[in-house]
């Protein structure tokens, strides 16, 4: 329904907000 909809969709941007902010943290020390 809706309501699990609206979870999925809340955990997918979660997990994808936090791998672009792991990776923005992660390539500047690459040196």
């Amino acid at each position: 329904g809706a309501a699990a909809w609206g979870v999925d969709l809340a955990v997918l941007c979660v997990l994808a907000v936090g791998f672009v902010a792991l990776g923005a943290y992660a390539l500047p020390r690459t040196d």
